[in-house]
């Protein structure tokens, strides 16, 4: 699991939601509830927005999967 700590805030308890894309990377966007930053990792490397939606334009193959805390 992510450390779920917002590097931006330092609250606690980001949302962490995984993209599953069949053959390709794994992807991983944290949402942070108190300052709404959004911090994108593909394969376990933070990139920007920008490179985390080029990995998955046009693609039909993948499925967004919400990690409950704890998990």
């Amino acid at each position: 699991m992510t450390d779920t700590t917002c590097r931006h805030c330092g609250r606690p308890g980001q949302i962490e939601l995984q993209l599953t894309i069949k053959e390709g990377p794994a992807m991983t966007m944290l949402s942070c509830g108190g300052c709404e930053h959004r911090t994108w990792l593909v394969d376990g490397e933070e990139v920007s927005k920008a490179r985390a939606l080029a990995v998955v334009a046009g693609r039909d193959d993948f499925a967004l999967v919400h990690k409950p805390r704890g998990s």
